[in-house]
């Protein structure tokens, strides 16, 4: 399975949860989205990516992380 599908499972399971059970889904997604980081970033490294797509992407993917972060901030409070 893809690491972007599993942060999508994550995501809808996280949904589907009462609060106090939320937290290790969405934990568990948020490191999934750095993995996914790390993969986008060696993929520049190795030039599989160009730095155009690289930035779009990064971009994405940091927006996403910002969403997910706030979301566990809420499910912890």
């Amino acid at each position: 399975e893809s690491l972007i599908l599993e942060v999508l499972t994550c995501v809808f399971e996280a949904s589907q949860k009462s609060k106090p059970q939320k937290l290790t889904y969405l934990e568990e997604a948020s490191v999934k989205v750095n993995l996914l980081r790390f993969h986008l970033r060696l993929a520049k490294d190795v030039k599989a990516l160009s730095n155009k797509n690289y930035l779009s992407l990064q971009e994405n993917l940091d927006e996403i992380g910002r969403m997910l972060g706030g979301w566990i901030r809420m499910t912890r409070n």
